[in-house]
């Protein structure tokens, strides 16, 4: 089977992670004007606009914003989709104790807040024993129903970017880790990493930090922050792989099974309105055809995480900001034109032209 390349990608120190500036700049590669109000980008040609909100467009609905916002209305489109998601049900900030019931039922599930992002507040491979860090970790920042899942276990988790319902780009992302080598502490480890994150424009502003559920973690190891793991002695900091609480991340796109893209597709449909899509999948394996029983559909929302693709640790980049320009201005319906070298591509997908 074919995989990515395990050496870290280097980029420019240059290289800056502003989806404001990226996207400005795939516009103007096809002939439109951009401005700026905050943080809101405005693109106009024709005497038409398109607004982008971070990766949010003002192609996609509100409707959908708000139906993935709320993790139990996602659940009721993963249904309607077909697709495999966990077991699981939503308990109100207050029945802590029928939600420790429910983990105490599954054994090992999943704790999280129903309106949350980025992976705040969700903690994995929960237990009877560590359910109160985790239900006081996602009470944090749950407005009114926290969610308990199934733990699906043998797993990696992958991003898929649906644009148009059409997937254009999978990383896969690795819960945070460490080598032992014998002689450096887990603090010092952790340090190390974090100065190659450094380099990264994605991942310098998310560095790896140790929690109290972290410590658990560490602790089940037999391990603190000050021990010194042996040498090729693998160290778990956490189950959850969020790129943004130290995950590390590999472009897949080339590799991952276009049955699992399909997946990816068959959400972005069930949800009307969604023009640019993260879907978040876990599976047993990537390459493989899709099988209900090898995979879940974690989560979907209208917000990816553009930088996974654009700044992958592991893995060839791919320039999802032209994609996404591209479709904005197909949506728009200009004609407009994009300059590659001596060829010129119409981005509404009509024919190319070169020597």
């Amino acid at each position: 089977m074919l995989t990515p390349s395990k050496a870290i990608n280097i980029f420019a120190d240059t290289d800056v992670f502003d989806s404001i500036k990226l996207f400005s700049a795939e516009f103007h590669k096809l002939g439109l004007k951009t401005r700026n109000r905050g943080r809101l980008l405005i693109a106009s040609s024709e005497g038409k606009q398109c607004l982008l909100l971070k990766e949010e467009t003002s192609f996609t609905a509100l409707t959908a914003y708000r139906m993935l916002k709320d993790k139990r209305l996602a659940r009721a489109a993963f249904r309607e989709a077909g697709v495999s998601f966990a077991d699981g049900k939503a308990f109100n900030v207050r029945n802590r104790e029928g939600a420790r019931q429910k983990v105490a039922e599954f054994g090992i599930a999943v704790v999280k807040p129903a309106d949350g992002n980025k992976g705040r507040g969700v903690s994995v491979n929960v237990t009877s024993e560590t359910f109160d860090v985790a239900w006081d970790a996602a009470l944090r920042l749950a407005s009114s129903h926290i969610l308990v899942e199934r733990c699906f276990t043998g797993g990696d988790e992958a991003r898929y970017l649906v644009v148009d319902e059409r997937c254009v780009a999978v990383t896969m992302r690795t819960p945070p880790f460490l080598i032992g080598d014998g002689r450096r502490s887990v603090s010092k480890l952790i340090d190390n990493k974090n100065k190659v994150r450094s380099g990264n424009p994605h991942l310098r502003s998310r560095p790896i930090l140790l929690d109290s559920f972290r410590k658990l973690i560490l602790k089940s190891q037999s391990l603190e922050p000050d021990s010194v793991p042996a040498s090729g002695q693998r160290v778990i900091l956490d189950w959850k792989s969020n790129a943004s609480t130290g995950g590390e991340t590999t472009e897949i796109t080339d590799y991952a099974h276009p049955s699992m893209k399909r997946v990816a597709e068959r959400v972005a449909s069930a949800i009307p309105g969604l023009h640019v899509g993260g879907i978040d999948i876990l599976s047993k394996d990537h390459t493989a055809e899709a099988n209900p029983q090898d995979y879940i559909v974690v989560e979907a929302n209208t917000r990816p995480d553009l930088g996974l693709h654009l700044f992958p640790m592991y893995g060839k980049p791919v320039n999802v900001c032209e994609l996404i320009a591209e479709s904005c201005v197909k949506h728009m319906g200009i004609n407009a034109r994009r300059v590659r070298g001596m060829h010129i591509v119409r981005a509404n997908g009509g024919a190319s032209i070169g020597p």
